[in-house]
């Protein structure tokens, strides 16, 4: 009779060590599956900051999901979003810290080399993309998509028709055409040298801004510094020097603005173009499907 009831109690102990796990098991998910949700949510709301966070702690409190590299990629790609690329880049490396893996280390690379190409520091997105070669697919080709647009970018368009025949044709989701297309209008762009508008301007007022494909501005700097010459010029003739030397000090300061401005102008002629050839590169995503 002792036997069998010291049997029942271990039984019953049993039981109630395998019920308190499953409860347990319960428990952890549906606390991280509210916690996802939630993170959902503040990203349907556009608290993308908010929402990366929330994943963070997610995978913060709930080690055995660290696993999951959709759970990752979401929040890197959340942060992203936030365009405060600062913090997005220490919170890419602080979270890939609660994790460990190849993937995980080739996809830390690839947000913090889109993260540092968004914030036009091309040579540092190529340094972090540089690993490339030690990741397999689908990180390979994400790699060599970010380094397509950097290489764009930096206006070597022969390089980025070298690095984009890397990428493999089935994660373009059928884009080939219109990516080589993107690359050929690339090259046949024509930039303007900043440096050579400038000294137009520094010759004659305003035609800096004629050879930057900006007339108006370039009408309204030769009249206003003609207008300011030859009114210290009166001045001065007419022993009136406290206004010539005022008129004059203006057109000093106009002038040298035009050689500026003029230099500005070209600039952002050339960056016009590149942003009509590769925004709509920029616009298309890889067929990645974790």
């Amino acid at each position: 009779m002792g036997i069998t009831m010291k049997n029942i109690i271990l039984g019953w102990i049993l039981l109630v060590g395998i019920s308190n796990t499953v409860w347990c098991q319960d428990v952890e998910k549906i606390t991280h599956t509210k916690m996802l949700r939630y993170a959902d949510l503040l990203a349907k709301q556009k608290q993308f900051k908010a929402s990366a966070e929330e994943y963070a702690r997610t995978l913060t409190y709930f080690p055995s999901l660290t696993s999951r590299l959709d759970l990752f990629r979401s929040a890197f790609f959340l942060v992203e979003m936030s365009k405060d690329y600062d913090y997005a880049l220490s919170f890419v490396q602080k979270i890939s810290s609660l994790g460990k893996g190849r993937d995980l280390g080739c996809l830390t690379q690839v947000y913090k080399g889109k993260i540092l190409y968004k914030m036009r520091h091309y040579d540092a997105a190529l340094y972090a993309l540089k690993l490339k070669e030690t990741c397999t697919e689908p990180y390979k080709s994400e790699f060599s998509f970010l380094r397509t647009l950097t290489f764009m970018r930096k206006n070597e368009w022969k390089k980025a028709s070298k690095e984009f025949k890397e990428i493999n044709p089935k994660f373009l989701a059928g884009n080939n055409q219109t990516i080589i297309d993107i690359i050929n209008s690339g090259k046949a762009i024509k930039q303007i040298n900043p440096k050579i508008s400038g000294t137009f301007s520094g010759i004659l007022p305003g035609s800096g801004y004629f050879y930057a494909h900006q007339p108006k501005s370039g009408t309204a700097a030769l009249l206003t510094t003609g207008l300011l010459a030859w009114g210290a010029s009166s001045a001065f003739n007419k022993k009136e020097t406290g206004v010539g030397v005022l008129l004059g000090f203006i057109g000093v300061g106009w002038y040298f603005g035009g050689i500026y401005g003029s230099v500005r102008a070209a600039e952002r002629y050339n960056d016009f173009q590149m942003e009509q050839v590769i925004n709509p590169l920029e616009n298309i995503s890889l067929n990645i499907g974790e």
